[in-house]
């Protein structure tokens, strides 16, 4: 007589009843008209379903404000545009000043993905003093906003900060206004280095301690350029790039320190570097190639640690702000070397860097 198999052997449903075809059939049935007969709150509704709204976060409202502010610069700046492009070889201060925050502006809505026309009903003012006082102020919103937002955007934000910080200067300067300060973050507020214990968690390795020490390479590298700036250069820009390697070996020990607090070893200088400056002009071309370096290698700190935006902001600030006074091009968008003059992005072949998220 043939026994019956054990529960073990007859695997997990042994002992179990298979629901049938009709059971199936009622229990869903059940599940779909139950809660309108118990009048639990489903109703019918003609026509499409509605699609919920996407929910809103810190980036849509930052791009947003970024965005206004753009066209609100606009609006005061475009009065005060001449009528054609400022012939360089017959400069006008104010009208320098002027196209060139309507050329960042420009860029600046196309790199927030923004339209760039101008409604025919914004309010404007025939006013410099109006156009420097919104320049620092959007600039101070720009800064304000990093903190919260994505690696992404916290990157632009950085870079159209630094722009509207270095118009603001260049506009007062040619209008004749006093300039309102901008409240830009410190980067090291102290020159004591934070203990290990309140360091942000970021172990070595990680994108964070990676965009710092690409940071302290080009702190090595400006501390040695400047080197060789001083030494081809006399005068004033002797002592300018005298100042500006003291500065450098500043924010490179700072920058030291803090990766030791965070159980990192930094990087250290390279034994030579692939740079000349034969002449006081070539030496010049060196200076604002470093400091256009270091505002991309910041900016993409932006990107890579929320920990760090301050230094990030901070950094890309003080290095667009030096390449332009060495000389160099005020690009309208300092770190991103990524994106052209207008806003938007260069072929892959001739971009220097890529955004980095976080």
């Amino acid at each position: 007589m043939p026994t019956s198999p054990s529960p073990a052997a007859r695997g997990p449903t042994a002992g179990r009843r298979t629901p049938g075809r009709r059971t199936v059939l009622t229990a869903f049935t059940a599940l779909v008209v139950t809660p309108a007969a118990a009048g639990c709150g489903v109703r019918w509704v003609s026509g499409p379903e509605t699609t919920p709204a996407a929910q809103r976060g810190p980036d849509d409202e930052a791009r947003e404000e970024a965005l206004a502010d753009a066209r609100r610069l606009l609006a005061l700046a475009l009065p005060l545009s001449p009528p054609e492009p400022v012939s360089p070889r017959a400069p006008v201060p104010t009208q320098q000043a002027v196209a060139a925050v309507v050329d960042a502006c420009t860029a600046h809505v196309r790199a927030l993905g923004g339209d760039t026309a101008i409604p025919a009903s914004t309010p404007a003012a025939d006013d410099p003093a109006a156009l420097v006082q919104e320049l620092a102020a959007a600039a101070g919103r720009a800064l304000a906003a990093v903190p919260a937002v994505s690696g992404g955007m916290a990157r632009l934000l950085c870079s159209v900060a630094a722009s509207r910080v270095l118009l603001h200067e260049a506009a007062a300067a040619g209008t004749g206004t006093e300039p309102p300060d901008v409240p830009t973050p410190e980067p090291f507020p102290s020159a004591t280095p934070a203990p290990a214990a309140t360091a942000p968690s970021t172990p070595p390795g990680t994108g964070a301690v990676a965009a710092l020490q690409s940071i302290l390479a080009g702190e090595h590298a400006a501390v040695w350029a400047y080197g060789l700036v001083a030494g081809r250069l006399g005068g004033a820009g002797r002592d300018a790039a005298l100042a500006a390697a003291a500065a450098h070996r500043e924010a490179r020990d700072a920058l030291a320190a803090t990766l030791r607090a965070r159980g990192a070893q930094p990087v250290g200088a390279e034994a030579a570097y692939d740079a000349a400056a034969p002449t006081p002009e070539a030496a010049v071309l060196l200076a604002v190639a470093v400091e256009e370096r270091l505002a991309a290698v910041h900016a993409d700190l932006a990107a890579a640690s929320r920990d760090d935006r301050l230094l990030a902001a901070a950094g890309v600030v003080r290095a667009a702000r030096a390449a332009r006074n060495w000389g160099g091009t005020t690009t309208n968008l300092p770190g991103l070397p990524e994106v052209g003059e207008d806003g938007l992005p260069l072929p892959a072949a001739t971009a220097g860097s890529s955004a980095t998220g976080a």
